[in-house]
């Protein structure tokens, strides 16, 4: 829990950039991934999560496009791999590697260098900001904010919550 106090919640990504956005995900991601929350099931069940605190930010996270082939899917998980792998040695130097007592920290250093050697420029920043777009309303609220109109909805109705354009119907 305290991962997700630290990241603060879709309010804290609604409306930035989606590079901003890509960014916090991607490191809330790699996070929650770290803490390895579940005996099965970390990749896809913060893969619905992380769509869906996109989608309630105003974005749409499309998991589709990073896995549509195995070398697609191979990325992602490679890229994990590596956040993962960050998290648990941070500030692993080759000095503080050879200079361990600790044969895990000295064999993480070669995979991690390994890995990051393989993914160049896909990390999972990178590859979250591939699959990131902002949503239909956001890109509404944008235009309009831009020519200052005023947004609106489905309906037509300027500014209204779905609970108000409901009532609104209801009205009519």
């Amino acid at each position: 829990t305290e991962i997700l106090q630290q990241f603060g919640g879709a309010e804290f990504i609604k409306g930035q950039p989606p590079d901003i956005v890509a960014a916090r995900i991607g490191q809330l991601y790699g996070n929650l991934d770290h803490a390895h929350g579940f005996y099965e099931g970390n990749s896809r069940t913060l893969r619905e999560f992380t769509r869906e605190l996109a989608s309630e930010a105003g974005f749409t996270l499309d998991w589709v496009r990073t896995g549509i082939g195995t070398k697609e899917r191979n990325e992602l998980y490679v890229a994990r791999d590596l956040a993962v792998l960050e998290r648990a040695y941070p500030d692993l130097t080759p000095e503080k590697a050879m200079q361990t007592s600790d044969r895990a920290e000295y064999e993480a250093f070669f995979v991690i260098e390994g890995l990051r050697r393989v993914v160049t420029n896909k990390s999972l920043t990178a590859i979250i900001r591939g699959a990131l777009e902002r949503g239909a309303a956001a890109q509404e609220a944008e235009l309009a904010a831009s020519t200052g109109a005023a947004p609106q909805g489905a309906d037509g109705k300027s500014g209204m919550t779905y609970e108000e354009r409901i009532e609104a119907r209801a009205e009519e």
